[in-house]
């Protein structure tokens, strides 16, 4: 079945933005994910209230899986520069990703 192409001019459906994230660090297991989210979330109640740890996993040939520790979601960029200037001002590492990856 071919389908047709929509006519010139017209709109196509815009994809939803993807949320942000802060990523907070990196490790190689999850459990040692879990400790670090609770010790920054411990110690930054204020910036990490109401978001959402996960982690994401990459393979690499020499070292095996690498997990970091994601926060989210946010609706912006500049929301999750924010946080992280504010992280940042604490002595947390953070930088700007995508929201994905599993439940932490």
């Amino acid at each position: 079945t071919v389908t047709p192409a929509a006519p010139a001019g017209a709109a196509t459906p815009a994809s939803p933005p993807k949320p942000f994230a802060v990523q907070l660090g990196s490790a190689n297991t999850v459990d040692s994910l879990r400790l670090t989210w609770s010790f920054i979330a411990d110690q930054n109640r204020e910036s990490l209230a109401g978001l959402e740890p996960r982690f994401t996993t990459t393979t690499t040939p020499t070292a095996g899986p690498i997990y970091d520790l994601m926060a989210g979601p946010f609706k912006t960029a500049a929301d999750a520069r924010k946080t992280c200037k504010a992280l940042a001002q604490r002595g947390v590492d953070c930088r700007v990703a995508n929201f994905a990856g599993d439940a932490l």
